[in-house]
């Protein structure tokens, strides 16, 4: 997933139970050497655990809110989202919340992408 989408999510789930978390995801990512990135062309990155538990503490009576903005902010900042994709991405903001809850407390959480 683009953290540019991730940006996107957390700016959503602000504006929809108009609180100030989580913050931007490029801001609560911190780059890591490892073995992983050292071989390819990946970037692995660890995950501030707070913006992972201002995620996972999103409320569930929100969560339709949140994706249906979500699809909007996308929407207007990259691309146009095809009627067809918006299920998916409904579907992929109920994915990341149950992500989160289910990492909450973790020591460390890595985000892992490639070009």
């Amino acid at each position: 997933m683009n953290q540019t989408w991730l940006d996107l999510f957390a700016q959503a789930a602000r504006e929809s139970v108009s609180g100030d978390a989580p913050g931007p995801f490029t801001e609560a990512t911190y780059s890591l050497e490892s073995r992983l990135a050292a071989r390819s062309d990946r970037t692995v990155e660890r995950v501030d655990p707070h913006w992972v538990d201002e995620v996972a503490l999103l409320p569930d009576t929100y969560l339709d809110r949140v994706a249906g903005r979500w699809i909007d902010l996308i929407d207007c900042d990259e691309c146009d989202v095809d009627p067809d994709d918006k299920p998916m991405l409904r579907e992929l903001a109920g994915e990341l919340v149950a992500f989160c809850r289910r990492a909450q407390g973790a020591e460390d959480v890595l985000f892992a992408w490639s070009i």
